[in-house]
Parts: C-alpha cells; structure tokens; sequence
C-alpha cells in the first residue's frame, strides 16, 4: 500500500503500524495482563479482608444476642415464678384470713344465740370484719411489693441497675454489638481504602508504563527512519507520555488524599455513632431502672396505707359473711329457767323451779326446802315420784302463785 501510494507519509504509516504491532506484541500485552491480574488482586484483598472482618462481626454479634437471649428468658423466668408466689401467697393468706373470719362471727352468732345480745353481737361481727381486712390489706400489699420487687430484678438484670454497678444484659449485648459493627465498619473502610490506592497507583503505573513504552517505541521507530514524520511522532509521543505519567502521579496522590479523608471520615462517623449509641443506651437503662424504682416505693407506699386503714373497697369482702341480726341466730335462745311456787294439777303442795310446760327442767322442793327430784318436762307425764302422785301437770309462768 506504502508503496502503491509512494509519499513519505504513507511509509511513515506503515512504519508506525509495524513499530506498534511490534509494541504490543513485545511489551504492551504482557503489561495489561500483569496490570488486570494486580487488580483483580486488588479486588480479592479487599473482599477477603471485609469477609473477614464481616464474619468476625456477625460471629460477635450472634455471641451478644445468644447470651442477652439467655440472661433475658433466666430474669423473665424468675420473675414469672416471683410474681406467681406472691400470687399464691397472697390468696393463701385471703384464704387464711377468711377462714379466721368465719370461725369469729360463728363465734359471735353462738354468742348472739345464747345471750341474746346484739350489742356484743355486732362489735364481734365489726372486729372480725376489721381483722379480715387488716389482714387481706397487708397480703395484699406485700403482693404488689413482691411484683414490683420481681419487676425491678427484672429490670436491673436485663436493664442494668441505672447506677452502674451492674451493666444489665441489655446494655451488655448493645455494647458487644455496636462495638462489633465498629470494627467492622472501621475494618472495611480501611480495605476500601487500601482497595482504593492500590488501583490508583496500578492504574497510574500501568498508564505511565504504556505511555512511556510506546513513546520508547516510536523513538525507536523515529531513529531507524529518515522520515521526518517519525520525528514528529517521536516527538508527540514523548511529550504525551510526561504528561500521562505527570498526570496519573496527580490523580493517584488526589485519589489516596480523598482516600484517606473518607476513611478519616468513615472512623470519626462509627466513633460517634458509638457513643451516641452507648449514651442512648444507658439512658434508656436508667429510666427503666427509675420506673421500676418507682414503682417499687409506690407499691411499698400502698401497701402501707392499705395496711393502716383497711376499707372494704380496697379488699372486698369475706365469702358469705353471717346476717348480723337476732333474725339470723340459727336456733331459738334457751329460755332462763323460773322458780314456780304451788301445786302441780293433783299435786303435792311444793316449790317448782322451771319453764312453763312444752319444755325445760322443774326442780320439785319439799315443805322444808329441800331438793326432792329434777323433772323434764318434755310434754310427757313424768314418772311417780314418792310422796307425789300427779295424775297430771301444769306449772305456771313467771314469778310465784
């Protein structure tokens, strides 16, 4: 074709094409593949590096939630069975307390049914009342102190005790996990970052090396030919290749200066976001703490004034409590025995202490005063006694005849 056209700058093309084929096949080839395999190494060290650091991260992390996992259901537990035993305790006290009422106002209906007083009647079934209360008020007061005490292990356990005595499980997994997402994050951006100046400086070696090689090409082209186009080629090529390597040296110090900011940058943010972490954390421990301690004085608070002055509407009543009332005594009142003076209804003359007939117990006295015999009568002749024959009987009520 140089030849066909026969101008030196159709030799020169030829030339220039020869020398280039040569170039490649001599040099640039094997430095493009050298420079595609330093960054796909590039690459690897960095993936295998943030794989790393991600294992090591979710391995911490799992760690912090199996064990906050665990410390959480043990405090729950326990707290579960504490509030069932205050639970249990406190209607075995119920219990206890309406059991005790029960047998009192029993008590106080007996005492009704046998004295007939309803004054003591009522201050018995009132001081029975006033103990039950008492007594439900105080169970039930040391009830809600045991919840809340429960509540406020829970609280100091999983939470943390608000005073930094004891971190709580909670704050121990935070700590455990945004520590671990620090250095994760951290570790990453320094691979990136590594990542980063590695393939500026590959890519500004490779790119000053090619500009240098072919500009050497082309002066080799220019010094084997008289052609006055290689030296121009010659010429062009080496100012473009100080240019190139002047450049690339530029943007690969911009590149590792930007680098580094962000990863300046990167380990400031995660530094702050751990602290800011950490301060929400603690925080948030010591308000539950402070609402459980609350909660706690509160309950101890009720249940003392609920212990002090019981009411009814605080602890309801006591099961199916006795009708206070004459109405209610299950049996009539034995009817005080009278002393009768006369004679039974073809009787001997005597003095007879008894209730009147239907019921009751005569005592028969002889003229001299003396106990002769203890009649029942039940409605029913009694046996002959010596020195009386009643054929039958009949003994006035009340005072003498």
């Amino acid at each position: 074709m140089a030849a066909t056209i026969d101008t030196p700058y159709a030799y020169f093309a030829a030339d220039l094409a020869a020398a280039e084929a040569d170039w490649w096949d001599t040099t640039a080839r094997g430095d493009s593949l050298a420079y595609v395999a330093d960054v796909n190494t590039a690459h690897e060290t960095y993936t295998t590096a943030a794989a790393t650091a991600y294992v090591d991260m979710v391995g911490t992390t799992t760690d912090a939630e199996v064990a906050w996992a665990t410390a959480e259901g043990d405090a729950s537990e326990a707290q579960i069975i504490a509030i069932a035993g205050a639970e249990g305790d406190y209607f075995v006290a119920r219990a206890t307390a309406d059991g005790a009422y029960q047998v009192d106002a029993a008590s106080a209906s007996r005492t009704l049914v046998d004295e007939g007083d309803q004054e003591a009647f009522d201050a018995g079934i009132a001081a029975a009342l006033g103990t039950f209360q008492s007594d439900v008020a105080t169970a039930g007061g040391t009830r809600d102190v045991d919840a809340a005490e429960a509540e406020k292990t829970y609280t100091d356990k999983v939470h943390g005790s608000g005073d930094g005595s004891s971190p709580g499980a909670d704050a121990t997994r935070r700590e455990a996990v945004d520590q671990a997402v620090h250095d994760f994050e951290v570790a990453e951006a320094g691979a990136d970052e590594d990542m980063v100046v590695e393939l500026t400086g590959l890519d500004a070696g490779y790119e000053t090396q090619e500009a240098a090689t072919h500009a050497a090409a082309i002066a080799a082209l220019a010094a084997s030919s008289s052609n006055p186009w290689a030296d121009l080629a010659a010429a062009e090529w080496a100012a473009r290749a100080t240019r190139i390597a002047s450049e690339a040296a530029a943007e690969a110090t911009l590149a590792a200066a930007e680098a580094g900011a962000e990863l300046t940058f990167k380990v400031t943010k995660c530094g702050a976001e751990l602290t800011l972490g950490a301060a929400k954390s603690d925080a948030a421990a010591d308000l539950a703490s402070a609402v459980a301690e609350a909660e706690l004085d509160r309950a101890e608070g009720e249940a003392g004034a609920a212990a002090a002055s019981p009411s009814e509407a605080a602890v309801g009543a006591p099961s199916e409590p006795p009708a206070a009332g004459l109405d209610a005594a299950p049996a009539t009142p034995t009817t005080p025995e009278t002393e009768t003076t006369g004679s039974p209804v073809g009787g001997t003359e005597g003095t007879f202490s008894g209730n009147p007939p239907g019921g009751g117990t005569v005592i028969h006295h002889d003229e001299d005063g003396d106990t002769k015999e203890h009649l029942d009568l039940l409605d029913e002749e009694p046996e002959p006694d010596e020195g009386v024959d009643w054929d039958a009987y009949l003994c006035s009520s009340g005072g003498r005849v």
